[in-house]
C-alpha cells in the first residue's frame, strides 16, 4: 500500500491525479469522495479509509450522512492527534485490518494520515509514504478561501498536522514532494524524478512530464505573498525543507535522511 498525505489543500489530490495518469492504482472510483467546485477532477479518497481516519480521531465518520459529518467537522476543531488516534485503534484493530487488507496493492489519500499514520503502519504493508508539502501561507491562503478559516487558525492546523506527521513519519519509505515545484516548469521535472524513483514506478522520466502536463491546471491554483511566518510555524517549515533537501542529497548520494 501507498500512502499519499499532506496537509488539507496542500496539492495532494493533484498529486493522486499525477499518480494515476502514469498507473499508479487506487482502486474503485465509486466509493471515493465526490468531486466537487475545488477538486473538479476528485479527491481520490476512498470513503471507508477517509471515515475510519475520522472515526478515529474524533469519533464520527465523515461520509456517512450531513449529521455525522457537521459532528467530525467540529471535533476536528479541538486538534485530536496521533494519542486519540492510538487510543480508538486499539478498539477498532480488527476493522483497520480489514480496511487495510481491503486497499492491498493500492494507494490511498487522506490528509487525515497526518494524524493516524501510526496506527496503519501497524496493521498495513506500507511501502511508501508520499507527502506533499506546500508553503504555509499558501495552505492558509487556500483554507480561507475555501472555508473562511482565519489565517491564524490555518497556520496552527498546518503546524499540528505537519508535527504530527514528522513524528510518525518511516524516513526510510517516505518521499517528501514540494508543490510549488511542481507548479514551475522548469523544477518539476526534478521533483518528477524524486517521486518517479522514491516509488520504482515504472513510467519514464518523459512519461512523468506529460502526465504532469496532462493532469496539472494552472488556473486551480492562486498565488499569495508569503508573509513572515510565526516562530512556530517557521520552526517546523524548516524542518520540513530540510528533510526535502536531505531527501534530495540522499536519492543522489545514499546518504540517510534525518529529521
Amino acid at each position: 500500500m501507498i500512502v499519499v498525505t499532506g496537509m488539507h489543500r496542500s496539492g495532494t489530490s493533484f498529486l493522486c491525479q499525477l499518480l494515476a495518469a502514469v498507473g499508479v492504482e487506487f482502486g474503485a472510483s465509486r466509493s471515493w469522495l465526490p468531486a466537487d467546485e475545488w477538486n473538479e477532477r476528485g479527491y481520490y479518497e476512498a470513503t471507508d479509509v477517509l471515515d475510519l481516519n475520522s472515526v478515529l480521531l474524533t469519533g464520527f465518520p465523515r461520509s456517512k450522512g450531513r449529521l455525522k459529518a457537521a459532528a467530525s467537522q467540529v471535533a476536528y476543531l479541538a486538534l485530536p492527534g496521533p494519542k486519540t488516534a492510538v487510543r480508538r485503534a486499539r478498539r477498532r484493530r480488527l476493522e483497520l485490518e480489514r480496511v487495510a487488507a481491503g486497499h492491498a496493492g493500492e494507494a490511498v489519500k487522506d490528509p487525515r494520515f497526518c494524524l493516524t499514520l501510526g496506527c496503519w503502519l501497524e496493521v498495513a504493508e506500507i511501502e511508501s509514504v508520499v507527502v506533499c508539502l506546500r508553503h504555509p501561507q499558501s495552505v492558509a491562503h487556500s483554507l480561507w478561501r475555501r472555508q473562511r478559516v482565519p489565517r491564524w487558525v490555518a497556520l496552527r492546523f498546518w503546524s499540528h498536522h505537519m508535527n504530527a506527521l514528522l513524528s510518525q513519519l518511516p524516513l526510510d519509505r517516505s518521499v517528501p514532494i514540494r508543490f510549488e515545484h511542481l507548479q514551475d516548469p522548469e523544477l518539476a521535472p526534478e521533483q518528477l524524478e524524486l517521486l518517479r524513483r522514491g516509488l520504482s514506478l515504472t513510467a519514464s522520466p518523459e512519461d512523468m512530464v506529460q502526465a504532469r502536463a496532462q493532469t496539472f491546471s494552472a488556473r486551480l491554483v492562486h498565488a499569495v505573498d508569503w508573509d513572515p511566518l510565526p516562530a512556530y510555524a517557521a520552526k517546523t517549515w524548516a524542518r520540513l525543507e530540510e528533510w526535502a533537501e536531505e531527501y534530495r542529497g540522499r536519492c543522489e548520494t545514499d546518504r540517510p535522511a534525518r529529521v
